[in-house]
């Protein structure tokens, strides 16, 4: 399981990076708030994300200026910012989410439907098996 991670993984950071020009970071944070149309805290992007304030904030910063997110103080708290995701933010997005698609469907391409269906069954119960222990270990270790 770990090599199939890491050999997706690598191909899919490179696709994102040569089609797209962007980063799986980048794309997390925009899928993120997608998500969350309200918009999050920088804090609150942070936790969902596992990363440091540190390391979103100079992203959010990018993506700001390149249009894809806008960000506006709390008001609630003047202090803090909210980051939502604007309609090219969400147009850009869907693009990418689209050619992900369709670059699965090609992976998946020699099995099966009824292989495919069945490994997407074993991965939800492998998901839904983990995850609880693995959500309480990283509050233990808060």
């Amino acid at each position: 399981m770990a090599s199939l991670y890491r050999m997706v993984d690598k191909h899919l950071k490179k696709r994102l990076h040569t089609e797209f020009g962007t980063t799986l970071v980048r794309l997390d944070i925009l899928y993120t708030l997608d998500m969350n149309p309200e918009g999050l805290s920088m804090g609150s992007l942070s936790s969902e994300l596992f990363v440091t304030n540190g390391n979103i904030s100079g992203i959010v910063k990018d993506l700001s200026k390149s249009g894809l997110v806008e960000m506006a103080p709390a008001l609630t708290d003047r202090r803090s910012m909210i980051v939502t995701i604007t309609p090219e933010g969400r147009d850009y997005i869907k693009e990418i989410v689209e050619s992900h698609h369709e670059w699965v469907e090609d992976l998946l391409a020699d099995m099966s439907q009824t292989q495919v269906l069945q490994l997407s069954e074993l991965l939800r119960a492998l998901k839904k098996s983990v995850a609880p222990k693995l959500e309480e270990r990283l509050l233990q270790d808060d």
